[in-house]
């Protein structure tokens, strides 16, 4: 890797006042997206990016092109994410429509998403969508580009109904609908909610019925299964009974599923401090059931999935089960600041260790000795000490995710 940092970004700037006329090669140009790249604040960057283009510009460096847009989307990106919708729109507004400037828009928007900056968020996915049906709208794409085509108008869908905008929703939601093969939960509920706008309660139904059947109904689904039924049956007299016998096969399911997933691996020990500075060791939880989740807070879904570990961990208060929240894969130097802050404006009361990265490794120890292959990532870990049951990613289903933990805690209970 080439060389950057502070020195670098420096002589990027002082380069610019020198009187000949400069020359800019390859390496350098590397040098200052990296030096772009890495400044902590979207003025430096925007610095650092004057000072560059001025340069390459003097110099004829028409090769940089494709560099300087790679500097630009950053900046644009670090004033959003510093809530300067107005600068960060600027930038973004100098980028050619093009494939990159619709990853650069989607990506941006999914950043504000996650840092809840919510307006700006639903404009840069409808820039990202709008710009990939200007791209790729009328044309036969690939599998990889259609996957691509899904997701960002899909995200874009579900972002609409949120705000309560279910009509402008539709067209989004239906394209990604028809086009995409593995249609996961996410698209399904924006689906769901356009068909119940719409009044199609034919197609809803089925939709309905797989949610309750796969645990991932919440009530509002409920509801409208019991409407969409009354309508469908003429009265909801027998609807509990319905219901329920839905529900049971949900349970069913589950549990078959669950007893082929369970393993028996002993639990790497760890001792890890929490926010308060006190050690804790999982072998001082030996006889209890622990459930590990390993997460950071640049993890839009590990923080997704937290409505639902709340609601897990409340489940049960007593000391025979124990949640622990374990905050790894992080470089911010604000760490623990960050997580307090945020915690407390969640009102999250987890408990939360910090598994920080080794200085003579470069490893974070405690994930790596648990071999997760991504975050989020959870363990339960029955009374003797060995791992029972694994789970990687968040499906966007609290309930599915509280009665799933409720199911395998049970289980290593027995």
């Amino acid at each position: 890797m080439f060389p950057h940092g502070p020195a670098q970004a420096a002589h990027v700037v002082d380069f610019v006042g020198q009187d000949t006329i400069p020359v800019v090669t390859k390496q350098e140009t590397t040098q200052a997206m990296l030096a772009v790249r890495d400044a902590e604040t979207a003025a430096r960057k925007e610095e650092l990016l004057q000072a560059f283009t001025k340069r390459a510009e003097q110099a004829g460096a028409t090769f940089a092109a494709p560099m300087i847009e790679i500097m630009i989307g950053n900046t644009a990106q670090a004033f959003y994410l510093e809530g300067n919708a107005d600068k960060g729109s600027l930038y973004m507004d100098r980028l050619k429509d093009s494939p990159s400037k619709r990853d650069i828009l989607y990506l941006t928007g999914i950043k504000c998403l996650e840092n809840e900056q919510a307006e700006s968020a639903e404009q840069l996915l409808g820039r990202s969508a709008r710009l990939t049906l200007q791209l790729d709208g009328h044309r036969e794409l690939a599998p990889h580009e259609v996957q691509k085509f899904c997701t960002v108008l899909s995200v874009y869908a579900d972002i609409l109904v949120r705000h309560d905008k279910v009509a402008e929703s539709a067209s989004y939601c239906k394209q990604a609908y028809a086009l995409s093969e593995d249609k996961d939960f996410a698209l399904k509920r924006t689906y769901l909610a356009v068909l119940m706008y719409e009044q199609n309660y034919t197609e809803a139904r089925p939709l309905l019925e797989e949610f309750v059947k796969e645990g991932k109904a919440d009530d509002r689904h409920l509801q409208w299964l019991r409407q969409v039924y009354a309508l469908q049956q003429g009265s909801d007299r027998d609807f509990d009974s319905y219901l329920k016998t839905l529900q049971q096969n949900s349970l069913q399911r589950l549990q078959a599923r669950i007893e082929q997933e369970i393993v028996c691996d002993p639990a790497p020990d760890f001792t890890l401090s929490n926010l308060q500075g006190e050690p804790v060791s999982l072998a001082s939880l030996r006889g209890k059931v622990v459930v590990l989740d390993f997460w950071a807070t640049w993890c839009g879904p590990c923080k997704a999935s937290f409505p639902a570990m709340q609601q897990a961990d409340r489940l049960y208060s007593s000391d025979e089960v124990v949640f622990l929240f374990i905050n790894t894969l992080e470089t911010r130097k604000d760490l623990h600041q960050a997580v307090a802050r945020y915690l407390k404006e969640k009102g999250y009361d987890f408990n939360v260790l910090f598994d920080l990265r080794d200085s003579s490794t470069g490893k974070y120890p405690v994930v790596e000795s648990y071999g997760a292959k991504g975050i989020p990532a959870k363990y339960i870990i029955d009374p003797q000490g060995n791992i029972r049951f694994r789970l990687l990613g968040f499906s966007g289903s609290n309930e599915e995710t509280v009665e799933e933990l409720r199911v395998m805690i049970e289980r290593c209970r027995q």
